[in-house]
């Protein structure tokens, strides 16, 4: 790449003929499921992402303190700062995850957000309620 790639920020640069872009910078992860939005209070919500040329990867750390959830369907997670495409499958992690009444490990970016699947079905996707706790998610996607 040409050029110099300093604090957080973009830059445009060439290797070869070949155009690249990147950037980093922060995003504002929100819970929520398929109908309805729980209400909630974080204790932390941090949140940051990684682009160069058409991969994205977030990564986010939520503590919630409190939650209201009674709302239905799949659980998921809202605010992404690319939209994912649909072209491509894809899916990143839950490293650690105490902030849903069932256990998810994998999560999966789609066009709603991030949604999320259990250890036992991973076709399925989460549709427990979320909870106080911590999640830390992390999910590199191609737009």
């Amino acid at each position: 790449m040409s050029g110099i790639i300093n604090s957080a920020g973009s830059k445009s640069g060439v290797i070869g003929t070949t155009e690249i872009d990147y950037e980093e910078g922060t995003w504002t992860p929100v819970i929520d499921r398929q109908t309805g939005t729980p209400s909630c209070t974080y204790d932390q919500r941090t949140a940051t992402y990684t682009r160069i040329g058409n991969m994205v990867s977030v990564y986010c750390a939520l503590t919630i303190s409190s939650v209201t959830d009674s709302a239905s369907g799949y659980t998921k997670l809202t605010g992404l700062p690319f939209d994912p495409s649909s072209a491509y499958p894809s899916a990143g992690a839950v490293a650690s995850n105490t902030a849903f009444t069932e256990i998810a490990t994998r999560c999966k970016p789609h066009a709603v957000g991030l949604t999320f699947n259990t250890p036992t079905n991973t076709a399925s996707n989460v549709t427990s309620a979320w909870k106080a706790g911590i999640a830390m998610i992390g999910c590199t996607y191609p737009i």
